[in-house]
């Protein structure tokens, strides 16, 4: 779907293409065994209409996440679109 349809509070599923990866180290939280724990933010544009951007947020994600979605140039993902310091995501 493109990202026009997103509407907060309703589950999405869309298509894009990375922009931007930024992960954040969280010093409050950890794991199993005191593994850390990051903090991810992946900037997206709408594969079917790319000036549409879309910021993708996964909270306290173990290190093989962080491996696994640092290497993605496109990706297909779905979720429950919210608001979070007054942006989608």
């Amino acid at each position: 779907q493109s990202f026009e349809l997103a509407e907060v509070d309703q589950h999405f599923k869309g298509i894009g293409k990375v922009l931007n990866f930024r992960k954040q180290q969280n010093f409050r939280v950890f794991g199993k065994n005191r593994t850390p724990l990051a903090n991810i933010t992946i900037v997206v544009s709408d594969h079917f209409n790319p000036s549409n951007i879309l910021n993708l947020r996964w909270f306290n994600s173990y290190p093989s996440v962080v491996k696994k979605l640092s290497t993605l140039n496109h990706f297909i993902f779905s979720g429950k679109v919210r608001r979070y310091h007054n942006l989608n995501i």
